[in-house]
């Protein structure tokens, strides 16, 4: 019997007894067939010819066979609808991410200059324009200082540190999201237009009173 695999490699199937002869001829036949696989680098090693021989089976493959099978297998029509809807709706959401940071104004925070340090207490500059430049120290489990009046409409600059473990700092409405880490200074810009009271909350858990450590800027 004579199965191709479509490709130039074909398999033939010789029961005992059959074109090959007797078993003397079948082995002396595989034996020449390892030496000349071998010899071609078709088959690196071919031990169980003569065992496969004593079963009733021989295997030939051609000497001039391609190594490597095809693969250009036609693609279903269900498959192709399933994948471009795939890679258009990571281009739709790739794009409204995009958007949204574009119109909420979020925003990397920027790099700090290696002169300031991290602090340990918290204090209010008011700059020359009546702005605000607050350095808040998070500590288990409150903020310094606490209670902040800012300008409406005018840019706050916001300087965070930690005096012990790792803190959050997110004032709440607003795009502010800070961590403080032990030896680092984080900072942030915030502009809130609108007057109130804004809470300042720890976001990430640092102690079994993590729920009460908030804040508060006041915006008049």
């Amino acid at each position: 019997m004579l199965f191709h695999f479509n490709m130039k490699k074909s398999l033939y199937l010789c029961p005992k007894g059959g074109a090959y002869g007797t078993d003397q001829t079948r082995r002396n036949q595989n034996r020449a067939l390892r030496r000349e696989l071998c010899t071609v680098g078709q088959l690196s090693v071919f031990r169980a010819a003569d065992r496969i021989s004593h079963s009733g089976v021989a295997f030939y493959l051609l000497s001039h066979a391609e190594p490597r099978l095809k693969t250009n297998l036609p693609m279903e029509r269900a498959e192709k609808i399933v994948l471009g809807f795939s890679v258009g709706l990571m281009g739709v959401f790739f794009v409204a991410l995009m958007l949204a940071a574009r119109l909420a104004s979020i925003d990397v925070p920027p790099c700090l200059p290696p002169e300031i340090k991290p602090f340990s207490e918290g204090r209010i500059d008011t700059l020359p324009d009546g702005s605000r430049r607050i350095f808040y120290v998070a500590r288990m489990w409150r903020f310094e200082p606490e209670i902040v009046e800012v300008p409406a409409g005018k840019p706050t600059e916001i300087f965070l540190s930690t005096a012990d473990v790792t803190h959050g700092l997110y004032v709440s409405w607003t795009n502010t999201n800070l961590m403080a880490i032990p030896g680092a200074v984080n900072a942030y810009t915030l502009r809130i237009d609108k007057p109130g009271v804004y809470p300042v909350i720890c976001h990430e858990y640092c102690g079994s009173a993590h729920q009460n450590m908030v804040a508060y800027i006041v915006a008049k």
